[in-house]
């Protein structure tokens, strides 16, 4: 039997987990997703698009001042240690912050990506 690899794009998700606790492994956290998983995944997100050159996701945030951004880095800063996943954060025009995730040691979007895009949008709601 052929051992098929966490990013095969046909691999349905819960094939990845552990059998024994639920939870994917660190390596399967960290491994570049293939197209299929990447597309279900930003399905799930709002806003967030694919960016085929820098191989990450990114999204666009508006808010009502600069100190409202500024705050909103802040709370990303906080969300992204917690996760030990740290994402480039590009404030412009004063109150358009910019959030590109990309899992750099994979060379592509990862769980991990995907994970903390959907803590990010939950910090707005």
């Amino acid at each position: 039997m052929r051992e098929r690899r966490c990013y095969d794009e046909d691999m349905p998700l819960g094939r990845l987990k552990r059998a024994k606790d639920d939870l994917p492994s660190p390596d399967q956290l960290r491994a570049a997703l293939g197209p299929t998983l990447l597309k279900a995944g930003l399905r799930k997100l709002s806003g967030w698009r694919y960016q085929a050159r820098g191989r990450s996701i990114a999204k666009e945030y508006r808010t009502a001042s600069f100190e409202a951004a500024v705050k909103l880095i802040g709370r990303i800063a906080r969300l992204a240690d917690k996760a030990d996943h740290h994402p480039d954060l590009h404030l412009t025009r004063y109150r358009r912050l910019r959030v590109v995730l990309t899992t750099h040691s994979a060379k592509g979007v990862t769980q991990l990506d995907l994970a903390l895009a959907a803590k990010i949008d939950h910090l707005l709601k």
